[in-house]
């Protein structure tokens, strides 16, 4: 017996409302996508960035960075080179090694500039 399981993306409707959004500017479609960006993102913080603190701390600041970087690169996104989820994916996980990188530079510096100053 198989479980009737509840996928959290679905990869259909995904393109069909991204589709929708670079043609219209629907905000249904937006709603979508940003929920859905949600998911992936939330995910991505879990399994790869669980002992993270830096990201795992500022997790609003970074989610909405991650659905910036996506909606900045929806125009670009093409369902012949590959799958929505595979694309956004990739886009979350840089965003979050990049957000982690200039995060821990600042703190470094900020560690430094008070010594400094002792």
């Amino acid at each position: 017996m198989e479980k009737n399981k509840k996928m959290y993306f679905n990869e259909k409707e995904m393109n069909l409302q991204i589709q929708n959004y670079n043609l219209n500017n629907d905000c249904k479609s937006f709603d979508y996508i940003c929920n859905n960006l949600s998911n992936i993102i939330n995910g991505m913080i879990n399994k790869e960035f669980a002992r993270n603190t830096i990201v795992k701390n500022n997790r609003e600041e970074v989610t909405n960075e991650c659905i910036y970087e996506i909606l900045k690169s929806l125009p670009k996104y093409n369902t012949e080179k590959g799958r929505a989820f595979a694309y956004f994916n990739r886009i979350v996980k840089n965003t979050l090694i990049k957000y982690y990188n200039k995060e821990r530079k600042i703190s470094s510096k900020e560690v430094v500039y008070s010594s400094f100053f002792k």
